[in-house]
């Protein structure tokens, strides 16, 4: 967002932790741009008692990944697919969000039972642990920003999050200086009650929902960036519902490319493995689609790229074998974000598993749509996924159907066999992240911040 908002004309202090993707600010800028954005890294204040939960929970983490894979992939709740097909994972918990029936509270998630005192106090400890995680950074990151805010004039603070408390920098700076606070928001915060793992132990949300009051209440704008989001958040906090805005993730110029000739259908998954991602999904539909069509490897390659060694503890090769595909499975390592967009582009189809939120776009999506290729993604219904997707054309599978991901694959198979190159989904760059950037502009300006000096 720093050099699209510099890109935009205005100059930007950013204060970040430490990390290499720093870098990627001003790499990703024009030179001209550089002296627009003023990167400040702070360091976390150091917890000696965090450390120590953390080991301990870690260990315990270990304990359980150790006795899961002892145990074997196989368990007596698993199901099977309808024509055969490695074991598909248990039903999980409707997606957060969704209309589906679910045994869990409609506002503090899935909390932990009373009855099972130690899963209480291991629920308890990690959103502790989390909780305080995060908030090793927001003394050291409120005190760069109020040395910043005393030898500049700032127009507007903007925060974005996850990590979520990063929020209350903001709050705090604005609020002493009198000038306008945006929280943008990436992912939800405590509309998502499954990813967050805080947010499992119904004490440890409630105590982020009063951070997440606060911050939304001195807000002059909050941020989502999907429609399904924002409209969680004016029905979460109706008193500021018309202070909730919409500027998407979007798509880079630099990533739309031209594929090469493909003599091999291959189905590419790049991402990591894990909740509901689960690759049996897309091993028992490869399955049908071989069986239905008769493709052998050289015709057919299932290609995953990232963190997909294992999932759930098990090795991925291992499930693919059990879904009698091995031969037809590569799986590669992490990639660079380069040599990931190559691989994508040489795929014929590629994949979204589900994730179980309803509020999310996966940020893969808008690499995806400037590349020439099918998109298969595995979506719940009235979800931000189905929203932005529909309307673009992709192959969505709902309900986590494998005979349905069978049955868009082996279409778009035959589209294959006979010549058919598939287009990109944003042909017409809709989904451009300029334009995203344009309508913050238009909030920021709504708020009283000076329209920007144009850049070169």
């Amino acid at each position: 967002m720093s050099a699209e908002l510099a890109s935009a004309g205005y100059e930007i202090d950013v204060i970040t932790l430490p990390s290499p993707l720093t870098s990627d600010v001003a790499a990703r800028s024009r030179p001209s741009l550089h002296e627009r954005i003023t990167v400040h890294e702070v360091e976390p204040r150091q917890d000696s008692l965090l450390t120590f939960v953390n080991r301990l929970v870690r260990l315990r983490l270990s304990l359980s990944l150790r006795l899961r894979r002892s145990l074997g992939p196989d368990s007596p709740v698993e199901r099977k697919p309808a024509g055969g097909g490695a074991s598909l994972p248990p039903r999980l918990p409707p997606p957060v969000g969704s209309d589906e029936k679910s045994d869990w509270p409609a506002t503090t998630g899935p909390p932990l039972p009373l009855t099972q005192p130690l899963s209480l106090i291991r629920g308890a400890l990690g959103a502790w642990s989390l909780l305080r995680e995060e908030r090793r950074w927001v003394s050291p990151g409120l005190k760069s920003a109020r040395a910043l805010a005393r030898e500049k004039l700032y127009d507007a603070v903007i925060t974005s999050g996850p990590p979520h408390l990063a929020a209350m920098i903001g709050e705090g700076v604005a609020r002493e200086h009198g000038i306008p606070f945006l929280a943008d928001y990436r992912d939800p915060w405590t509309l998502d009650r499954v990813h967050k793992p805080s947010a499992r132990w119904v004490g440890g949300w409630h105590v982020q929902r009063w951070h997440e009051r606060k911050v939304v209440k001195a807000a002059s704008a909050v941020i989502m960036n999907t429609d399904a989001a924002a409209d969680a958040m004016r029905t979460a906090f109706p008193s500021v519902a018309r202070r909730v805005f919409v500027v998407r993730n979007g798509s880079d110029p630099e990533d739309r490319r031209d594929s090469p000739h493909r003599d091999r259908f291959v189905v590419l998954y790049a991402g990591s493995l894990y909740l509901r991602r689960d690759p049996r999904l897309l091993f028992s539909a490869a399955r049908l689609l071989i069986d239905e069509c008769g493709l052998s490897p050289e015709q057919l390659q299932i290609r995953l790229i990232g963190n997909v060694k294992e999932y759930q503890g098990t090795p991925t090769r291992q499930l693919a074998e059990a879904s009698g595909i091995s031969d037809y499975v590569r799986i590669d390592g992490f990639l660079s974000r380069q040599q990931a967009l190559t691989a994508a582009s040489e795929a014929s189809v590629l994949v979204c598993l589900p994730d179980g939120i309803m509020y999310n776009v996966q940020a893969k999506v808008y690499e995806y749509a400037q590349l020439e290729a099918w998109l298969l993604a595995f979506v719940a219904r009235n979800s931000a996924m189905e929203q932005l997707l529909l309307p673009l054309g992709a192959d969505l599978v709902y309900d986590e159907s494998v005979e349905d991901a069978a049955d868009r694959l082996a279409r778009r198979w035959r589209d294959f066999s006979d010549g058919e190159r598939p287009a990109r989904l944003d042909e017409h760059s809709t989904l451009a992240r300029r334009g995203q950037i344009e309508r913050l502009v238009r909030v920021l300006s709504a708020r009283g911040v000076p329209a920007p000096r144009p850049s070169d």
